[in-house]
């Protein structure tokens, strides 16, 4: 079994290591930075659940997979970006990252799963590039139309490639 990592506040993970293993560092509760080595393609399921000191993480850009609850509940996570690589964004993978503001979505992403980036309120602006029409993973696929309410996160989204918070209104960049 994997020792506590409740005191552990930063970690450099060795440039060998390809892939951030299920349940790896969940619930490090004060775990505030992360260095996650280039050579990583592969974050997994529940990696870094819980760790609601995490400022800020840097998606090394060979990963192509952010799996189901990775970053849930990670509540200080103030900036992430996806990298071009990504293909598939795992359900609840950024659930309550209540810091996190501005999303931005490579044209890569065939998947993004149910509530991926929900209970997230800090969201005002999500970018999704044109091109994504119909990767919405809800049960059915749902096509961009001219305003819909996306199943991944709670934005009201646009036709256009800019997405404005649900309660504010929305304007076509």
């Amino acid at each position: 079994g994997r020792t506590s990592c409740d005191k552990m506040t930063s970690i450099i993970i060795p440039d060998c290591v390809t892939s951030i293993g299920c349940y790896a560092f969940s619930n490090c509760i004060c775990l505030s930075s992360i260095n996650i080595p280039k050579n990583v393609n592969f974050i997994d399921e529940y990696a870094l659940f819980g760790c609601s000191c995490l400022v800020d993480v840097a998606i090394p850009e060979e990963v192509t997979s952010i799996g189901q609850f990775s970053f849930f509940g990670c509540s200080k996570l103030s900036n992430i970006k996806i990298p071009s690589k990504v293909t598939s964004i795992g359900q609840f993978a950024f659930f309550q990252c209540s810091k996190l503001a501005n999303i931005s979505i490579p044209q890569s992403v065939t998947s993004i799963g149910v509530s991926a980036f929900s209970s997230c309120p800090a969201i005002k602006e999500m970018k999704v590039e044109d091109y994504h029409t119909d990767y919405f993973n809800n049960d059915e696929q749902v096509k961009l139309t001219e305003q819909f309410w996306c199943p991944w996160c709670d934005v009201q989204v646009a036709k256009t490639s800019y997405y404005k918070k649900y309660d504010e209104e929305v304007e076509e960049v």
